[in-house]
């Protein structure tokens, strides 16, 4: 839930999430496929509804497209790049989906 909560938030909210050596685009990225991976091929997937399961797969396939070296990983791009602004709203999909709040994860 932090992962999906915290890729869901604004800029301003995202880059106070990670302490100030941490690249905030990097570590959203990170933390979301951690959580990710090993629910989606675990006995767990077993239990996600097909909106649920949807919706975690749409957020993930937006991330995957903007992965590699020169994709937007910097604050900066987070602030600003296209691809942030797009991936909010998938994020929040999920948080609706697993019946999550959408509010900024407890730090």
């Amino acid at each position: 839930m932090w992962a999906t909560q915290a890729l869901a938030q604004p800029a301003a909210v995202q880059v106070h999430l990670f302490p100030d050596f941490a690249e905030p685009a990097d570590e959203l990225a990170l933390e979301f496929d951690e959580f990710y991976q090993p629910v989606i091929v675990s006995d767990q997937a077993k239990l996600l509804l097909p909106a649920q399961r949807a919706a975690l797969e749409e957020l993930d396939g937006m991330l995957a497209e903007m992965s590699g070296p020169d994709g937007p990983w910097t604050c900066e791009a987070l602030e600003g790049a296209e691809q942030w602004v797009r991936v909010r709203a998938p994020a929040s999909r999920v948080l609706t989906a697993m019946q999550w709040p959408n509010e900024p994860p407890l730090v």
